[in-house]
């Protein structure tokens, strides 16, 4: 097994690797510390992107902290991975760490006018950071040489609000990012980006016997109304929220109710200046009926597990089971590493329900699927960041989301190119 919790801290002449031992198995006899070089490659004088090195072993030791002289040379940054060694048998590398602060998380933009927005991210894991930087760029781009830094001075905090953007309600967009500094003044590279406009809706469902349809509140404060869309399930183009969805008008409530089962349902969110957000995942109303099972225990409490079953109507009230399958439920985990990513992006899902695994561009459109049956606990699926038609993709931000009868997931990633 590979270790784990790899942290690193910059110093003026080298970096310090330290890590953890194996969790589980046998110790390690030894581990080995790998490096790469990543030059920035350039357009004109700004700097377009990061061409990756090859990782050669640098260091062979038994302890779990490593000190890595290095020369460094002007615009370029160094990462590293470690394997640990038993009785001559290697291990996967760890996650990459570079000499570089890594990535600020967690960024979200909360609009409070059109001419403040509120920022805030995720406190960092590494103990040598001093500052912060944010950039902006308004409209939808991909160019980071388009975003700009709007603090004078590296910010202390956790928080910033912006006072200087100008937005209306004619669709003006303003994306963030954060990054990191370290004392030696090395900064990392952007957070996965925010948006001033909303996020994808969660939580979107058809209950069938109310005949409605339900979402989970908002977690911005930000969101006055919420706009449905519908579209003929016979129409394939459904997929791809083209325009022609049509709206059900704008509402307050988190449902709403629905007369006809042959639509698919959507959703986003608007925020005070009536500007939509990110489309959430649509719904196709179930062509079939699903019914929960379960049983009374001998306290007399009702035991209800995950119950995925299909039922078919035969008539007046009669129906018959298709298929069952009873399971015990497993809490529901879905990671996305590494992120941002360039080469490709692997999603550790922990579940044994059926769930779908979607992934959207920015405005809404579909580029890659992949269903779970929920005959397996652990799920690993990688993307390699090209469309159906295998196009490769420019950078970005793009959202993955992970859904089921009763759940669903939403994951912001960061492509780089």
């Amino acid at each position: 097994e590979g270790v784990t919790d790899a942290k690193s801290i910059s110093e003026a002449c080298g970096v310090i690797l330290s890590w953890s031992k194996p969790a589980a198995g046998p110790m390690p006899d030894s581990f080995i510390v790998y490096r790469a070089i990543w030059t920035p490659t350039y357009i004109g004088t700004k700097i377009a992107g990061l061409r990756p090195g090859s990782y050669i072993p640098v260091d062979t030791t038994t302890d779990t902290l490593c000190r890595i002289r290095e020369t460094v040379v002007d615009n370029e940054i160094y990462s590293y991975c470690i394997t640990s060694l038993y009785k001559g048998k290697e291990s996967i590398p760890s996650i990459g760490l570079y000499s570089t602060p890594s990535v600020p998380m967690g960024l979200v933009a909360t609009l409070r006018s059109g001419r403040q927005i509120d920022l805030k991210w995720k406190k960092h894991s590494a103990e040598d950071i001093v500052g912060f930087n944010i950039y902006r760029a308004m409209g939808d781009t991909n160019y980071r040489e388009q975003f700009v830094r709007i603090n004078s001075s590296p910010i202390t905090s956790y928080r910033y609000t912006d006072s200087s953007v100008t937005l209306t309600a004619t669709g003006d967009i303003a994306q963030y990012a954060v990054t990191a500094i370290n004392k030696f003044g090395a900064e990392s590279g952007f957070s996965p980006l925010a948006y001033s406009i909303p996020d994808p809706v969660p939580g979107l469902w058809v209950d069938t016997v109310s005949m409605k349809l339900i979402w989970n509140k908002s977690l911005s404060d930000s969101i006055r109304f919420y706009e449905v869309l519908y579209a003929l399930k016979s129409d394939t183009s459904y997929w791809n929220y083209i325009p022609g969805w049509t709206s059900m008008g704008l509402i307050r409530d988190t449902f709403i109710s629905i007369t006809n089962l042959d639509y698919a349902y959507g959703l986003r969110a608007l925020n005070g200046l009536a500007q939509r957000g990110f489309y959430s995942d649509f719904v196709p109303c179930a062509d079939r009926y699903k019914v929960n099972l379960g049983w009374y225990k001998g306290d007399g409490r009702f035991q209800q597990p995950v119950v995925d079953t299909f039922w078919s109507s035969l008539g007046d009230g009669e129906i018959v089971a298709e298929h069952a399958t009873l399971h015990s439920a497993a809490p529901l985990t879905f990671n996305a590493s590494p992120n941002p990513f360039s080469n490709g992006i692997v999603f550790g899902i922990k579940t044994n329900c059926r769930m779908v695994l979607s992934i959207y561009s920015i405005n809404g459109r579909l580029l890659f699927k992949k269903v779970l049956n929920g005959g397996v606990l652990e799920n690993k699926i990688v993307w390699d960041g090209k469309d159906f038609s295998r196009n490769k993709l420019p950078a970005g931000i793009y959202l993955a989301k992970l859904s089921g009868s009763e759940k669903m997931l939403t994951k912001k990633i960061h492509l780089l190119r």
